[in-house]
């Protein structure tokens, strides 16, 4: 399985970059916090950078992952950016293991569960979460649900990939971190 940390959204809800943020007592930045969770199931991980954090990002997680940038001409149009770089590295079907610099507090036990089950995607208090998911897809499924269809997240995991919610009682660990308050939402 292939790991794929997102890590290239703007974070301008949360006012400095989520992906390079050291989470208070953990020593470790939120990109550096999904490598480690994703480890135990990938045997490769990638990185989906920005331009602005990619070489800090790669400083950063050197020895857990391999740091790649969106691609010319789908490059800053969010998560389906980051995927389509990710699945550019590799020939025909792959499962991603996929999380989002945004959950730092997703546990090992939900990670597994989507490990267990083949695209899936995690929901939390009736709130889907796209960017925590397990997908079998190629390239070129992903550039043609783009050109097709758009850059929605959730229509291409529903309708172009089929996936279906896995349910979570224990909903804490999914809170969105968007902003810089000591809180998530």
């Amino acid at each position: 399985m292939i790991g794929l940390v997102l890590a290239g959204g703007d974070s301008s809800r949360f006012g400095s970059d989520k992906a390079l943020y050291h989470l208070p007592g953990l020593g470790l930045s939120c990109a550096q916090l999904a490598v480690r969770k994703l480890r135990p199931f990938c045997h490769s991980i990638l990185i989906s950078a920005s331009q602005q954090n990619g070489s800090q990002l790669a400083r950063q997680t050197r020895f857990g992952g391999r740091t790649i940038f969106d691609q010319v001409p789908y490059d800053r149009h969010g998560p389906l950016s980051g995927i389509i770089a990710a699945t550019s590295h590799f020939v025909g079907l792959h499962d991603y293991l996929i999380l989002a610099v945004d959950y730092p507090l997703v546990s090992r036990v939900s990670l597994e569960d989507l490990v267990n089950h083949q695209q899936t995607f995690l929901v939390a208090g009736g709130r889907a979460h796209f960017t925590v998911c397990h997908l079998t897809i190629s390239h070129q499924q992903v550039v043609s649900w783009v050109q097709d269809h758009g850059w929605r997240l959730g229509q291409f995991m529903i309708k172009g990939c089929h996936c279906h919610p896995l349910v979570l009682s224990r909903s804490m660990e999914l809170y969105n971190m968007n902003y810089n308050d000591g809180g998530f939402n």
